[in-house]
């Protein structure tokens, strides 16, 4: 997951279930470890993302991208 305004440089790698930090800045060629939360300017590892909030965020991201297709052609 990417934070708002954060920017993630040509080259780098965001580890699966990694969250970057929002206003935070990843730097060209980084290599984010998988299950990682980063922050800051440039960006550093703080936390590790465990089981339970993987799960989590993994469900909560899948209902946005059901909610998003069903919504697909349509003008509110």
């Amino acid at each position: 997951m990417i934070g708002i305004r954060a920017i993630v440089f040509e080259g780098s790698i965001v580890g699966e279930g990694s969250i970057v930090g929002v206003n935070t800045t990843v730097l060209e060629n980084s290599n984010i470890p998988k299950r990682s939360i980063v922050v800051g300017v440039p960006a550093k590892v703080v936390k590790n993302v465990d089981n339970t909030t993987y799960s989590r965020i993994k469900k909560h991201a899948l209902r946005y991208y059901e909610l998003a297709n069903s919504h697909k052609g349509t003008i509110f």
